[in-house]
């Protein structure tokens, strides 16, 4: 049976340690490899690239890697894309059952259940081993992505959740609120300049600032009590930092606005 062409889009950047292992996973379901570096490469992550495909492009330093993803998008040839970070492995399963997937043709995207390693263990209980993820899709039916930093995707059509594992390593990184305050929130102020300069922070500064903790309460509150993600120590980290992102998010949005 012949199947719907797939193209794999990753952006990357300094990868070298994880990089391997999810071109590894990838290599065999896929039609077409399509890797951005995000700016000048520093380490042996593009060389380990050339392994696998030839299409690797070096683009601007933006310092995320979203920004970068409507080029991939647009780049790609197939009819799907799988749209994939450096850090993730599809799982065997998985491997095993996507040329299937796409061979659907009432569907317009599949979500998979995106299993993150919590420091040195992949999460199996609470509310964030649960989260499904939607990462391959039609590429005819992407909608409205503005690539802004963990912007999920949209697509137009039946999304169907499948039980099959995306693999989400970073080496125990970002799960620490020590991490969050030293690397994340270069994210956040990458995040809200991008809001600025697209255009998509048209309210007041003082808008902003009283935005900023009401989000944060509102995203405890959705998390702890709606959502009950206060049972493992996963779950409340998780949580917490999702809350602190969008007070820094609309904080340094804030901060922007009355520079103008």
């Amino acid at each position: 049976m012949n199947h719907p062409k797939i193209s794999a889009c990753i952006v990357v950047w300094n990868g070298e340690k994880q990089i391997r292992a999810c071109l590894e996973s990838i290599k065999k379901v896929v039609d077409e490899i399509i890797v951005v570096h995000d700016g000048p490469c520093s380490d042996k992550t593009l060389a380990i690239c050339k392994e696998y495909t030839k299409n690797i492009f070096v683009l601007p330093y933006i310092g995320e890697a979203e920004p970068h993803r409507q080029f991939t998008f647009d780049t790609a040839t197939s009819e799907w894309i799988l749209w994939i970070d450096q850090d993730e492995q599809l799982s065997l399963e998985l491997q095993k059952n996507i040329r299937a997937l796409s061979a659907n043709e009432t569907v317009a995207g599949y979500t998979f259940r995106w299993q993150v390693k919590y420091g040195t263990q992949n999460l199996t209980h609470g509310f964030f081993s649960r989260v499904q993820k939607l990462v391959l899709f039609r590429k005819k039916s992407l909608s409205n992505f503005q690539g802004l930093p963990n912007e999920a995707v949209k697509v137009r059509g039946k999304i169907v959740d499948t039980p099959y594992v995306l693999l989400h390593d970073q080496n125990g990184e970002r799960d620490t609120l020590r991490v969050f305050f030293t690397k994340t929130l270069r994210i956040v102020q990458i995040h809200a300049e991008q809001l600025v300069a697209k255009g998509l922070a048209t309210k007041p500064a003082i808008f902003y600032l009283f935005k900023a903790p009401i989000w944060f309460v509102l995203y405890l509150g959705y998390y702890y009590v709606i959502k009950g993600a206060f049972r493992t120590k996963a779950d409340v980290s998780i949580s917490l930092q999702l809350a602190l992102y969008n007070f820094y998010l609309y904080w340094y949005v804030f901060l922007r606005k009355i520079k103008q």
